[in-house]
């Protein structure tokens, strides 16, 4: 994930939609609340979110 967010930030997916048993999506790594939520959050939120998406994504092994 190379986004920086600001108040322009596109969101992070990369168009595969799959969630897993967890409801987390394995394209972006989102929760379904983080996708859903996207677009109303504030920079901070976004960069706590893409920070989770990191972590998940480590986790995983991608």
């Amino acid at each position: 994930m190379g986004l920086t967010p600001d108040s322009k930030t596109l969101s992070p997916c990369i168009s595969i939609c799959k969630l897993n048993e967890d409801s987390i999506c394995l394209g972006c790594f989102r929760s379904m609340d983080e996708i859903l939520d996207w677009q109303f959050m504030e920079v901070d939120q976004k960069k706590s979110v893409l920070f989770k998406c990191k972590s998940r994504s480590d986790a995983l092994g991608d």
